[in-house]
């Protein structure tokens, strides 16, 4: 289980151009109605809180709360029992990132990333307890790869040609899968579409050869059935873009797992550099 401090960096486990997914929350200097405790940053660290809930208007309890930074670090807390939340996070983890993203997660829920124009030593931010950050629970039919939380960097930590992303975390390297599920008789039977969401900047597909999709591995043969696509374009100014790429997955063989995989193209003597939040698969008839 990931461990969250206000205090201390914790270590992880690991085409629509103007679409700019949740919000761009601004520094304020008033307490607001979050119920969280009055408090002032520390020297160079910034201040955020607030109040979480789900789309019926629940508490989110137990819910992590965090602003990834580096490889595999990030400044974060869980949610209280009235989905409350407040740490500090050191300003200078964010230096020269824009949009900064704030990465929500709870099993069960689709996750969800919030963005800050940039982190401010000394400020405070309040992010709002409204429809726009409620969690959604995850439908029939949906799933989160295993161990996908948080922010997904993918490529060489080269930034030829995406520099305008400002990417937040460090890479996992050029290709990464993650398991989504085993692909019974009866998911075969009643689906024969996936369609993979997710949120994306420093995405380069159009003079890349990135490829996003599924995977079906038979542990019999060790060959996989690969379903993967071009995803375009992000942002070209760097802010993250809503993508979803619909698979035909009717040839999968049933009781082989099928894992979700990223792979960060060629783009002449550079690899694209991407991130990738929220992915979540959804099986269609």
């Amino acid at each position: 289980m990931i461990q969250f401090f206000t205090r201390h960096p914790l270590s992880l486990p690991a085409r629509l151009a103007s679409l700019l997914l949740g919000l761009s929350l601004v520094a304020c200097g008033g307490g607001g109605d979050s119920g969280t405790t009055e408090q002032q940053p520390a020297a160079g660290y910034a201040l955020v809180q607030g109040r979480l809930t789900d789309t019926s208007g629940a508490a989110l309890a137990s819910a992590q709360v965090y602003m990834p930074f580096g490889s595999n670090q990030a400044w974060g807390v869980d949610t209280d029992a009235q989905g409350n939340f407040s740490f500090q996070a050191r300003a200078a983890d964010f230096a020269n990132v824009n949009p900064v993203a704030l990465v929500i997660h709870k099993p069960g829920f689709r996750p969800r990333t919030l963005y800050f124009a940039g982190i401010q030593a000394g400020a405070r931010y309040e992010v709002p307890t409204d429809s726009s950050t409620a969690a959604a629970p995850l439908a029939n039919g949906e799933y989160v790869p295993v161990g996908l939380v948080g922010l997904l960097h993918v490529g060489d930590d080269s930034f030829d040609g995406s520099v305008n992303s400002q990417l937040q975390t460090g890479s996992r390297g050029r290709m990464v899968d993650f398991e989504v599920l085993t692909w019974t008789a009866e998911l075969k039977a009643r689906y024969s579409t996936a369609v993979v969401e997710f949120v994306g900047r420093g995405v380069q597909g159009l003079v890349c050869t990135t490829q996003m999709g599924l995977a079906a591995f038979s542990p019999a043969t060790g060959v996989g059935i690969p379903r993967y696509m071009n995803p375009g374009n992000s942002d070209a100014n760097g802010g993250f873009t809503r993508f979803a790429l619909r698979l035909n997955v009717a040839d999968f063989p049933a009781c082989t797992p099928v894992r979700f995989v990223a792979i960060a193209g060629q783009c002449a003597s550079d690899l694209d550099d991407l991130e990738l939040a929220e992915v979540v698969v959804r099986f269609e008839p």
